[in-house]
């Protein structure tokens, strides 16, 4: 019994850090800095307070619909056609809130883009 929870854990693992290793971090690196004020802090420290709240909700849902996508590959006797476009709409997607999200200047992706 012990053996099967180790088992369990360690497959939720690595589906999280596939899952953390899919997001894209590399947009971070194109948003514009806005002009410096008093304003810009609040709006840091209540970016870093919802995604508290808001990362551990995107992971589930990218939990989730890897693992049915996982079985709609297995349903459908290995058709990628199927499980692919859920794979991509739940793993893809903003993981961590930004100041850019709160100030309206970019839109938060709760799911993924077309595939």
């Amino acid at each position: 019994m012990r053996r099967n929870k180790s088992a369990a854990r360690g497959f939720a693992a690595l589906l999280l850090g596939l899952a953390l290793a899919a997001a894209p971090l590399s947009a971070w690196a194109q948003e514009e800095a806005p002009p410096r004020n008093a304003y810009s802090g609040l709006v840091g420290i209540g970016a870093a307070l919802g995604t508290l709240v808001y990362a551990p909700l995107k992971l589930c849902y990218a939990l989730t619909g890897s693992l049915l996508s996982g079985m709609a590959w297995v349903w459908t006797a290995g058709d990628g056609s199927i499980a692919t476009p859920i794979l991509h709409s739940a793993i893809k997607g903003d993981y961590v809130l930004t100041p850019a999200h709160l100030e309206g200047r970019r839109p938060i992706g709760f799911v993924g883009s077309q595939y």
